[in-house]
């Protein structure tokens, strides 16, 4: 399955709501194999972007370092970029009965949305 890294990104906290709560055990199992697997890519971004931030920072008089007003737009524009990748995610759809009994709110179903099948 190939998703844009932002659609990821959007999920997870969505994800982490859902894992909280009381599922059955094959539920449960799905539910963490996909967050793991989701926090990985997360991870991926974190380092990705710090090292876009980091390439476009200068230290300033006190010795801090800052990112200077005219490689705001550079950075911003780079870190765009980064969330449009698709990423190919090993994750086998769930269908979306298995959260029966499950509490999740509208919103919160629509950021997670592309993970479920009828």
């Amino acid at each position: 399955m190939n998703v844009k890294l932002s659609k990821i990104i959007n999920s997870v906290s969505a994800f982490k709501i859902l894992a909280a709560q009381p599922a059955s055990a094959k539920t449960s199992f799905r539910l963490a194999k996909i967050l793991n697997i989701l926090q990985a890519e997360l991870d991926v971004f974190e380092k990705t972007k710090n090292m876009v931030v980091t390439k476009y920072q200068t230290t300033n008089e006190t010795g801090e370092l800052e990112l200077i007003p005219s490689n705001v737009a550079i950075v911003k524009k780079e870190l765009e970029e980064l969330l449009e990748i698709e990423v190919a995610l090993d994750i086998q759809p769930m269908h979306i009965m298995d959260l029966v009994g499950i509490n999740i709110t509208i919103s919160n179903m629509m950021l997670m949305e592309f993970i479920f099948t009828e």
